[in-house]
């Protein structure tokens, strides 16, 4: 097995000539942050191209490091400034772009699926309905915002029987093979996938649904490397799922290579896969398959090398991969919105109106910023694309955003007019946080930090009624009404650690194990001392942000409570060997990040480290700027 020092793990490479160059979301991360530091001025396309490799090599010269456009993990950490892409991330980068998915991607009924559309690919006649519910009902007005004038036609398609839908897709899909989609209901899906929220939807719904049984599958074939699991995962992505045909092959495949070294067993792995095909097929089966058996081959007519992909056989902890985590595109790294190209003198095709909700019937007033300010962010908001915004503020004004900005158009600089719709949209909320005295920065259609405090401000007013609270004069709340000891009497308060008497406390919201999001938690485990606080802390959580937004937030990852062990990084026993602390997702928030990395930093997560600090426990992250994952029944 190869040996890499830590750091210089290959994650993407142009590679040889003649082999496909790498692409997906994990690089087109990577050019938006080469971009963000000044290296990049490309198109962030997502292919890991020659001008991407040239942008590398400056970055590596500005670090001091070897300039040869080699993208190794320490380039990511120091550019990104993200965990490193899990073998999860890579493996679904190198599939979808094998099948020719991705999270924009829409195709027409060439396979009698209807359509297909998504980095996973979710098809109209199985399981796409179900998944655009799910974004509808946690995103409310992103299908209105994406599909404009068609947003009622595909709200009724959704709700045909399978083979109306499937009939209905013929009909709008295009060439002579059926593989394209009518240039009006692709720009809507590309629209749709090129969402950073959305793509974190998908992300994790191909976690659950493909690489959660591709790991058990991978552990019961005795897999040890990379490349065994890739296969594994290849198989079970290109059809998506494990399905009787599948367990069939991976069947035969396992009874067929057993005693075997792992190169000469995945060779029998992909014989016994592509066998198990339908005829037709099998040439090309074996061809996918022998290709990641081996690292290199040809797959439709492109050459693939793995690791170029950072796919190779170095050994994997099987326990570990249970706990992948998705690296998503964050907002500061994300391309711009893309503007759709007028189709209408393309003959037989439509032309796509200006992306605006429908308004609301029957005369309204007049619409004022300060004091109608919750329906004119509900104006805005279909509009801007950006991860993580509270889009709940009821039914938007009754005027146009132009129409709105045209009452203050004193306060926009000359040329508003021919902005992009997003940025006048922005625009606009920043009008309303100047009426209701927030400062949003200038009033520029930009979406920086100061605008994004100001609309953060804009939700508190929404839901107290009054302007929030200086953030330092609240930040953390320093009270104690349970008593809870400091760390050093934990012992004399609570017992001895590993000792203690615990008791469950049901969660009002379902919990995940956060590395493993396929089991579910009922109850937590603590000490019976912090039960009653632990019930009433949950019960107000669930209270203010409700099942959906709690999942939205990733406050449903579980990483654990009673664990007898020392701290990490040091020979003192854990709090965790008390019951008296919790962790909330890991993943996101590890032990050494603070508040630029740490997603139970932001802002939107004020309100759940109230909840607690008002009980008297402690966050780390609040008052240490480290491990904010972590919360606790005991002070410094």
């Amino acid at each position: 097995m190869p040996v890499v020092r830590p750091g210089e793990a290959i994650l993407f490479r142009r590679g040889q000539p003649g082999s496909s160059p790498p692409r997906g979301i994990l690089v087109q991360i990577l050019q938006g942050a080469l971009t963000r530091n000044g290296h990049f001025f490309g198109v962030a396309n997502g292919i890991f191209d020659e001008t991407t490799e040239t942008a590398l090599r400056s970055a590596q010269r500005a670090a001091g490091r070897t300039a040869d456009g080699i993208c190794r993990d320490a380039d990511w950490d120091r550019e990104t400034g993200l965990p490193l892409p899990s073998l999860f991330d890579r493996c679904l980068q190198l599939s979808s772009a094998i099948e020719g998915t991705g999270f924009e991607k829409v195709s027409g009924n060439h396979d009698g699926a209807g359509l297909t559309w998504g980095v996973a690919g979710h098809r109209l006649r199985d399981d796409l309905p179900a998944f655009l519910g799910r974004v509808d009902a946690e995103y409310p007005g992103t299908l209105i915002q994406c599909f404009a004038e068609n947003y009622g036609e595909l709200l009724r398609v959704l709700k045909l029987p399978t083979d109306e839908r499937v009939r209905w897709a013929d009909g709008i899909s295009t060439g002579p093979t059926k593989l394209g989609v009518r240039d009006d209901w692709r720009a809507g899906f590309a629209m749709l996938g090129s969402r950073p929220d959305v793509q974190d939807l998908q992300a994790n719904d191909a976690l659950a649904r493909l690489w959660a049984p591709a790991v058990q599958r991978a552990r019961r074939m005795g897999a040890t490397d990379a490349l065994d699991v890739a296969i594994v995962f290849d198989t079970i992505f290109q059809h998506g799922g494990e399905t009787a045909a599948v367990a069939g092959a991976l069947d035969a495949a396992q009874s067929s290579a057993t005693g075997l070294s792992s190169d000469v067993r995945r060779r029998h792995w992909a014989e016994a896969i592509a066998a198990a095909g339908p005829q037709a097929a099998q040439t090309e089966l074996l061809r996918r398959r022998t290709t990641i058996a081996t690292g290199r081959g040809l797959v439709r007519n492109e050459t693939y090398d793995l690791a170029d992909w950072g796919i190779t056989a170095v050994p994997v902890d099987l326990a570990a991969l249970g706990r992948e985590f998705v690296t998503f595109m964050p907002i500061a790294f994300a391309p711009a919105t893309p503007q759709l190209a007028d189709v209408s003198a393309a003959p037989g095709t439509v032309a796509r109106p200006p992306i605006t909700p429908p308004l609301p019937a029957g005369p309204t007033k007049p619409t004022e910023l300060a004091a109608d300010y919750k329906a004119a962010i509900a104006r805005a908001l279909p509009l801007i694309l950006r991860e993580g915004l509270d889009r709940n503020w009821g039914p938007p004004a009754p005027e146009p955003v132009d129409a709105l900005l045209a009452t203050k158009a004193a306060d926009l600089p000359g040329d508003w007019q021919g902005w992009p719709e997003g940025r006048k949209a922005v625009a606009l909320l920043q009008l309303v946080a100047k009426a209701k005295a927030i400062d949003p920065g200038p009033v520029d259609g930009f979406w920086g930090q100061v605008t994004q405090d100001a609309f953060d401000e804009l939700v508190y007013w929404r839901d107290n009624g009054k302007a929030r609270p200086k953030f330092r004069d609240t930040e953390p709340i320093d009270v104690n009404p349970n008593n809870w000891p400091r760390q050093s009497g934990m012992t004399s308060f609570y017992g001895p650690a590993c000792k203690v008497p615990q008791v469950r406390v049901r969660c009002p919201w379902t919990l995940r194990l956060a590395w493993d999001l396929n089991s579910e938690v009922a109850a937590i485990s603590i000490h019976e001392k912090c039960a009653p606080s632990l019930e009433r802390i949950l019960k107000r959580i669930h209270e203010h942000y409700g099942d959906a937004e709690l999942r939205r937030l990733r406050l449903d990852r579980f990483g654990g409570s009673y664990n007898c062990r020392q701290m990490r990084g040091s020979s003192a026993m854990s709090t965790h060997a008390w019951a008296i602390a919790i962790d909330w997702d890991p993943d996101n928030n590890q032990l050494s990040w603070g508040r630029d990395r740490a997603t139970l930093a932001k802002p939107e997560y004020g309100k759940f480290w109230e909840i607690w600090e008002q009980e008297g426990w402690l966050s780390l992250g609040r008052v240490r700027n480290y491990d904010w994952m972590h919360v606790q029944a005991a002070k410094l």
